[in-house]
């Protein structure tokens, strides 16, 4: 039986070729063990190694940090078990060195021409950039929200306190009163209870108004 491969053949090797050399995206293939069979450039490149042939039978334990790795392994075994792809899932990638990017992942299961099981490919696109700026969005939106809601409450401490210049004349009278009724509540449990009341009404005022003057000094 003859081995040489026909044109459909070839010119599908070429395109195969074209498209690992050329695409932007990281694919791989991997067999059940996870060594990986085929990478496109991109993925040698994400790496750090210069070809194919020094990822080729290599497995992701040799590239990732380990937890990545455990969730790789998680991933591609429930893949190969129920033959159920994942699809466009974003993916925390965590490096030996500890820095981490991102990307958005699709695995399949992998059959041969019999369409028995022998491994899973997958195709990977690095959305770090997209997530830094998502993030810095957040956070910004995060400090807009923080400085609307602190500009409203200093806006209201201002007006309260431009519409409290009597709470000054009040609070003296009440505390005059206090003490008027403290020096007659000896013996009286009645008027020691009200000037004690007194009290406690004059220091939740001037707490209240020390606490507007510090938010709109802020």
């Amino acid at each position: 039986m003859s081995t040489t491969p026909t044109p459909s053949q070839t010119l599908d090797a070429v395109l195969f070729r074209a498209l690992l050399d050329k695409a932007t995206d990281a694919i791989y293939f991997k067999d059940t063990e996870g060594r990986f069979l085929r990478v496109s450039n991109r993925m040698v490149g994400a790496f750090d190694r210069d070809h194919p042939s020094q990822v080729e039978g290599c497995t992701a334990a040799e590239f990732y940090s380990e937890d990545h790795i455990r969730e790789i392994k998680a991933a591609e075994e429930k893949i190969m078990k129920s033959g159920i792809p994942m699809l466009d899932v974003e993916e925390a990638e965590t490096w030996p060195d500890g820095s981490i990017t991102w990307a958005s992942t699709s695995k399949f299961p992998l059959y041969d021409a019999d369409g028995t099981l022998i491994g899973t490919f997958g195709i990977s696109r690095d959305i770090t950039e997209h997530k830094i700026a998502e993030e810095e969005l957040q956070e910004a939106n995060k400090r807009l929200i923080e400085e609307g809601r602190k500009s409203a409450v200093a806006e209201f401490a201002g007006t309260v306190l431009a519409n409290m210049g009597g709470s000054i004349v009040e609070i003296r009278q009440g505390l005059d009163r206090a003490l008027a009724d403290l020096q007659q509540a000896r013996g009286n449990p009645e008027a020691l209870a009200k000037a004690t009341e007194e009290v406690k009404e004059l220091r939740y005022v001037a707490q209240t108004l020390s606490d507007l003057m510090r938010i709109q000094s802020a």
